[in-house]
């Protein structure tokens, strides 16, 4: 009978995954991270959104349902959101809009116009994305209310 060993690279990747505390991690929104996996955060890219400090979770991006990219965030006191990177233009005519700050939505991923309710929806393929134009649409936009959504709540169903 011929006797098997593992091998030297299945070792190494439950090793590197036994080191981690992010090792095979389901994030939930909502979720509190636990203090080893908060400070395994500290050398992590954080951004600041409005200021709400965000770091993007290790493995925590993700595709939805209609196929779109989102990213799993955790904020200063290691409360997990949900951010479907998705940047919301409220307060201003869609029309001005694309005027003035469409070269801006030229990186989205998908864009969506109300002209109704005055709201422009950009969506980006990562959430680093999200912030630059986030930030980009704040100054070319300063009277419109621009706003970075991250979900920290479980949604309910009836």
């Amino acid at each position: 009978m011929k006797k098997t060993r593992p091998s030297l690279l299945a070792a190494a990747v439950l090793l590197a995954g036994a080191a981690s505390p992010f090792a095979a991690a389901a994030y939930d929104v909502g979720q509190a991270l636990s203090p080893a996996e908060l400070s395994a955060l500290a050398a992590a890219t954080r951004y600041d959104v409005a200021g709400t400090v965000l770091t993007p979770l290790p493995g925590g991006t993700a595709v939805d349902a209609d196929g779109r990219p989102t990213t799993m965030v955790a904020n200063a006191t290691g409360a997990v959101g949900l951010s479907r990177n998705e940047v919301r233009i409220a307060q201003w005519p869609t029309d001005s809009v694309r005027a003035r700050a469409g070269t801006l939505l030229a990186g989205a991923t998908w864009v969506q116009y109300t002209d109704h309710t005055q709201t422009t929806r950009v969506r980006y393929a990562s959430f680093a994305e999200a912030v630059k134009a986030y930030r980009q649409l704040q100054a070319a936009l300063p009277q419109a209310s621009v706003a970075l959504p991250v979900e920290f709540n479980q949604r309910r169903s009836k």
